[in-house]
């Protein structure tokens, strides 16, 4: 699957009218958001601590019965480049250092699948690169009513390269793929200490498996213990 760069002129202005985004949770949960009829969709998205970084990141997900559309999005501060982390420099698999957010969604029981995904650089001179699969894929789940799904830590994996410029060479963004990984220890516990009445000992793990032909687009990372 390739990766197809989407170049886009904006204005200053309107990236800085932009505002810091954290993964969506809700603001209040409770045992008896958990019915027949919907469960509870968990993940977290995250990228490595030590390496340059999109402004943002976006993963995308749909409802395969009805068409319904679901966004998980971190972005950063358009003046200070930071963002709302709920883990700074956390041990993961790999021997890397990530940072990142947890996410949680309720949606109704049924089919779903993640079909994309966006990473949104701006640069200096204004431009705005968002790179993101040249065609929708699907990498498909289900979401069963009373239950609780955790389907991964999506680490992004960004595609650099060496640029030369004014006589500095300098590290530069040219995309990227996803690790998906297995947080569920720690973002259970993260939420738990948000949500305690919820069962958090019954969340089902079933990370996402991508077909053999989006390989080199998100790919199955080894299960951390942490």
């Amino acid at each position: 699957m390739k990766i197809l760069p989407l170049i886009m002129v904006l204005t200053c202005v309107a990236w800085l009218s932009g505002c810091t985004a954290k993964p969506p949770i809700p603001e209040t949960l409770a045992l008896q958001d958990l019915n027949a009829k919907q469960g509870l969709l968990v993940g977290a998205l995250s990228r490595p601590s030590q390496k340059i970084g999109f402004n943002s990141y976006t993963l995308l997900f749909r409802n395969i019965d009805n068409g319904e559309t679901y966004k998980v999005v971190a972005r950063c501060d358009p003046m200070s480049g930071r963002y709302e982390d709920d883990f700074v420099n956390a041990p993961a698999a790999g021997g890397q250092l990530v940072n990142g957010s947890q996410f949680a969604i309720l949606v109704p029981a049924g089919r779903y699948e993640m079909y994309n995904y966006y990473l949104h650089k701006m640069e200096p001179n204004g431009d705005s690169v968002t790179y993101s699969a040249k065609e929708e894929f699907s990498i498909p789940f289900e979401v069963n009513g009373s239950e609780i799904k955790y389907i991964g830590e999506f680490r992004n994996v960004p595609d650099t390269f060496m640029h030369t410029w004014l006589g500095i060479e300098t590290e530069v963004l040219a995309g990227g793929s996803w690790d998906i990984y297995d947080g569920s220890k720690r973002d259970a516990e993260r939420l738990k200490g948000r949500f305690p009445a919820m069962p958090w000992s019954q969340m089902k793990v079933a990370l996402l498996t991508p077909t053999s032909n989006l390989a080199l687009l998100v790919r199955r990372g080894k299960e951390s213990r942490e």
